[in-house]
């Protein structure tokens, strides 16, 4: 709102704004034509016509589709950290559409879990994924260079001549990329926060083909809010517990299932095990300090919702 107007003229920024809008609806007019879906959803051809009449050139027919686009993101996810950004800018555009555009939102969300999409966050979380490698290879050095960015800036604006020190608004060299762990959360506390359901029944569907019937996912979420430095990641992985685990309105067997997950396969067991830690400030540095104490908050809130629920 204020940068941008610096340089660009109004028509310039409703051009801009259009073209972003139609991107949006086409990214999902591509995906759509991979769901099942009923009449009232865009993927059926009486329903295309809501939608713009351009098509995206290049763009190939179902037949000779080799793979479907949820397919093709899963395989990318577990290899491309973009694939990750990409997701998280699907989901949160989704959760903008308007309420006669729910049969489009469920179907993309419904395809993500039954691609079993967002298992591959796991790999996110714990540092195993060729994702994280990715990152660690592209992004963490141009994390280093915003960050030395930074201090240039800091040092410019404590200097005598930062009063004719005039920045460049649109200049995006001081803004890092955001952390794997931190992407995956985020994808995670959306889903939660608009198809909770959804995401109960891939906690399910892991449990059920593991060896142990448990839902590494969340025991790699409850092991994140310990050991995270973020206080964002800490608080929304708090928020992704509650809606999973204490939402008021599940149903049986739905209610036993994710109760056995949380309660009686390892997932109360490892908050517990961070909320006895010792937490000594004398022995730790400040920012471990900090962490395990803003872990400890987040555990106890978790604990008020489910006193209640349960």
């Amino acid at each position: 709102d204020v940068a941008i107007t610096r340089y660009l003229d109004e028509a310039a920024i409703n051009r801009l704004q259009s073209v972003l809008a139609c991107n949006i609806q086409e990214v999902l007019r591509l995906l759509l034509r991979d769901c099942q879906s009923p009449p009232g959803c865009p993927s059926s051809p009486s329903s295309f016509s809501s939608y713009s009449s351009h098509s995206l050139v290049g763009v190939q027919s179902n037949e000779s589709l080799s793979s479907s686009c949820f397919a093709v993101l899963r395989e990318r996810l577990s290899e491309d950290f973009m694939a990750a950004l990409f997701l998280r800018e699907l989901l949160q555009n989704l959760s903008k559409l308007l309420q006669q555009q729910m049969l489009e939102k469920h179907s993309i969300f419904t395809q993500i879990k039954q691609h079993m999409i967002l298992l591959e966050l796991r790999g996110y979380l714990d540092g195993t994924s060729a994702a994280v490698a990715n990152w660690n290879q592209v992004f963490l050095p141009l994390n280093k260079k915003a960050e030395e960015y930074q201090e240039r800036l800091k040092e410019i604006l404590l200097a005598d001549g930062a009063e004719t020190y005039r920045p460049n608004p649109l200049d995006l060299s001081g803004l890092p990329y955001p952390t794997p762990v931190c992407v995956a959360v985020e994808i995670l506390n959306t889903f939660a926060e608009l198809q909770p359901q959804l995401l109960r029944q891939a906690f399910f569907s892991e449990a059920k083909s593991d060896a142990k019937q448990e839902s590494r996912l969340l025991l790699l979420l409850a092991e994140t809010l310990e050991k995270s430095h973020s206080d964002s990641v800490q608080v929304q992985v708090k928020e992704i517990l509650v809606k999973v685990v204490c939402s008021p309105v599940m149903e049986l067997p739905e209610k036993d299932e994710i109760h056995m997950l949380f309660y009686d396969k390892g997932v109360m067991d490892r908050l517990l095990q961070t909320l006895f830690l010792p937490l000594n400030a004398d022995e730790m540095t400040p920012s471990d300090f900090h962490r395990l104490h803003h872990a400890k908050q987040q555990i106890l809130e978790i604990l008020a919702h489910c006193v209640p629920a349960h």
